[in-house]
């Protein structure tokens, strides 16, 4: 079952979600696209709030379908992270998302890059709650390589307080690759 789910990247991150969301808990989309990962976070959350933030405004309304009324929704950048996190939500955010690259099925030259996403990161760290999660999808397109060796960079300069683990087939290269961050 793992395996099935590990050949499909967006599976093994909401399977991880699963197991680490509950109700009530203040939780991130950083990259919200078409909605599938907000909407995964929605059912977890219950009670709990949902942001999800994107620079595309056709993404923004793909999400808005699955507002349930715990979603804080924003066409903004994922580096500008920390404008729109509530003050009474830093150091309790559970987990955060980052799905990267274009949204399927639009302009592919507008896609997420490697300097947003590393001040997002250094943004967002410090919010999370204690046992907090980031989960950061790399894909295989130009730009995607850029963020993911950024991504390495960044995380092996990490302090103890964050643990950084990398999960990708290591036969094929044009696979996604996951990224998961920690907060000890």
């Amino acid at each position: 079952m793992y395996l099935d789910a590990l050949k499909r990247v967006t599976c093994t991150v909401h399977e991880i979600l699963a197991s680490h969301v509950k109700d009530g808990d203040v939780v991130v989309d950083a990259t919200c696209g078409n909605g599938n990962d907000t909407k995964a976070l929605l059912e977890l959350v219950g009670s709990g709030r949902v942001y999800a933030l994107d620079v595309q405004p056709s993404a923004i309304e793909n999400t808005r379908r699955f507002d349930n009324g715990h979603l804080k929704l924003f066409l903004q950048n994922h580096k500008d992270i920390d404008e729109v996190i509530l003050p009474e939500d830093h150091g309790r955010i559970k987990a955060v998302v980052y799905n990267l690259g274009y949204l399927p099925g639009s302009d592919k030259t507008v896609k997420t890059n490697k300097d947003d996403l590393i001040v997002s990161l250094k943004k967002v760290l410090p919010l999370l709650a204690g046992g907090g999660i980031v989960l950061i999808c790399c894909y295989s397109h130009d730009e995607g390589q850029r963020e993911f060796k950024a991504l390495k960079d960044f995380c092996s300069g990490l302090s103890g307080a964050y643990d950084a683990y990398l999960f990708y087939r290591l036969n094929r290269k044009d696979v996604p690759k996951l990224l998961i961050l920690t907060k000890t």
